[in-house]
Parts: C-alpha cells; sequence; structure tokens
C-alpha cells in the first residue's frame, strides 16, 4: 500500500474535517486555557511554569493548524492564527529551557528533540525573525550544550544549523547531526549545489519531493520531518532557504514544483506584517503568560531551588 501524502486538497479535508470541530478546540485549547488562568492567578512555582509550558504545547498546535487552514480563504486571519500558535511554542521552549539549565549537566536528555524546534525555526526566521534567530541559535548551541536531544537521522535540523551558519557568514560545520544514519537525505549534499544554479534547481526539486513524501506520518525506519499540520504542504525550508539566499545577495533561481504553490508560496505580505503585539492584543491569556514569565526567563540561573 503506497504511503499516504498530502496535498492542498488532501490536507483541506482531512484536517478540515478534524479541527473544525467544536470538541477539538475544547480539548486543545479551552480546557488547558482554563487550567492555566487558575494557575496565574498566584505566585508561580517551577511546577505551576513547568505545566504552563505543556499545556501550551496544544494550544500553540491548534491555532497553527487552524491557521494554515484558514490561508486557503482567509489569509489575515490564518497567518495571525499561524504566528498565534508559533509563539505560544516559542514561550513554552523559553519557559522549558529555563528550568533545563538549572540542571545542566546533571540529566543527559535535552527539553525537547532537535526536530521538534525544525520547522518553526525554518519559518519564524523568514516571517518572525526575533523568535527565529533564538530557535536557529538554540538548534546551534544544543549540538554543544545539549539543550535538545538529536537522533542520527536530524540530516534536516542539522541542514538548518548550517543554513544559518551562511547566514551569519560563519564557517560551514559537516560533522553534524551526531552518529548519523539514513543518510539518504537530500539535505546531506545539498550545499554542494549552493553556487550553481542548475545544481540548485534539482535540488530544490528533491527537497520538495522530500517534503511531500514526509508530511503525513512516521514509519517504522523514517521520522517524518513535516508531519506538523502546519508545516505539511507549506515549504517552510525552501522558505528559510530563499530567506538567506537573498540576505546573501545570491540569486535564487525559480522552480516549478506543486508543493510551491499558494496559499503557502510564495509568502503574503500579510504574513510578515502580523506583530507579536498584534496577536497579544487578541489573546490575553497569551500575554498574561508572557508577563508573567518572562522577567523568570530573563533571570540568572542559580544552582539553588527558586
Amino acid at each position: 500500500m503506497p504511503r499516504k501524502e498530502y496535498d492542498a486538497r488532501a490536507f483541506q479535508k482531512d484536517v478540515g474535517h478534524h479541527f473544525t470541530k467544536a470538541e477539538v478546540k475544547k480539548s486543545m485549547v479551552d480546557d488547558y486555557a482554563g487550567e492555566i488562568g487558575i494557575l496565574l492567578k498566584k505566585p508561580l512555582g517551577i511546577e505551576d511554569r513547568i505545566l504552563i509550558a505543556c499545556r501550551m504545547t496544544s494550544i500553540g498546535a491548534y491555532y497553527s493548524t487552524l491557521g494554515a487552514l484558514n490561508c486557503f480563504d482567509s489569509p489575515d486571519i490564518g497567518w495571525k492564527q499561524i504566528k498565534q500558535g508559533m509563539l505560544y511554542n516559542f514561550w513554552e521552549w523559553r519557559i522549558l529551557e529555563r528550568q533545563w539549565k538549572r540542571f545542566h549537566g546533571k540529566t543527559r536528555q535535552g527539553f525537547r528533540n532537535a526536530i521538534h524546534i525544525a520547522n518553526q525555526a525554518a519559518l519564524a526566521l523568514v516571517i518572525f525573525p526575533e523568535l527565529g534567530h533564538w530557535h536557529m541559535g538554540l538548534l546551534e548551541q544544543s549540538l554543544k550544550n545539549k539543550y535538545l536531544n538529536w537522533s542520527g537521522e536530524d540530516f534536516y535540523p542539522a541542514f538548518l544549523v548550517r543554513l544559518y551558519r551562511r547566514l551569519k557568514r560563519e564557517p560551514d560545520i559537516t560533522d553534524i547531526p551526531p552518529n548519523p544514519w539514513n543518510r539518504e537525505q537530500p539535505y546531506v549534499n545539498f550545499f554542494d549545489s549552493w553556487n550553481d544554479d542548475n545544481k540548485y534547481h534539482d535540488t530544490i526539486i528533491k527537497l520538495c519531493d522530500y517534503h511531500l513524501r514526509w508530511n503525513f506520518m512516521d514509519t517504522k525506519n523514517h521520522r517524518a520531518e513535516f508531519s506538523e499540520r502546519f508545516a505539511a504542504i507549506n515549504p517552510v525550508e525552501i522558505h528559510a532557504i530563499e530567506y538567506v539566499r537573498k540576505a546573501l545577495k545570491l540569486s535564487t533561481p525559480h522552480v516549478e514544483h506543486r508543493l510551491l504553490l499558494p496559499p503557502f508560496y510564495p509568502l503574503p505580505a500579510v504574513a510578515y506584517q502580523i506583530s507579536v503585539e498584534d496577536i497579544l492584543i487578541e489573546d490575553p491569556l497569551l500575554k498574561a503568560i508572557i508577563d508573567s514569565n518572562q522577567p523568570w526567563c530573563d533571570s540568572p540561573v542559580e544552582d539553588a531551588a527558586e
């Protein structure tokens, strides 16, 4: 039986059928929002902050998925929801990273897997740079400080680290991911085509094919890098590549592919225009979460109990 992959029609049908149900919003957002609201009414301890962060995982996924659906007919609403979901997940990771730092050197496990950060890192770098540089920096730093867990098949987040280093005009690093396996991925030799427009065109085609191949679900032998619904038919990695090439004043050859189609390609102006402030005006819960946690996240880390 052939593997299923999402195209625009299948995405709208399958995901739309599920995510437009009231009970989905209740279970993914409303119940958790109520729980967070109760916690925010009292001084927050460490366990409270961690619980809030864990609840934000679901809320962020809901909004970013719903936003992807709405991008087809209401892009202003859709992109605001995508960025709203990204902002929830950003603060989830900020809180978890701050807590993890308290145990630096005392645990072998990171607070998230590198692959779980990758798609948001790629898209945020382009449309939400105040988040994107933090995401990319986290991926890069985690190769040394172990904030994130890396797998030997994490060629996609490793590729993003290498891309980010090009943006910063820093030397390439090729010995990532750690202990690599499953090398049959288009990211392994991607940068061999960086300065050759013809090779670049063919390589982008391979990346797009790979994206659609792995945008539905994991198999026993392969993790689907693009199964996060907001990225399923949104070529987030292509956006990041083109962003970096433009920043470096390199040409970007035109490529046609069934992944590179509206409403996600090219990116509409509204995707860039929506700010953090625009989101927080309409989401008082998220604003309260940030106000309650930002001073703690920004404070020095002490080994002693906080």
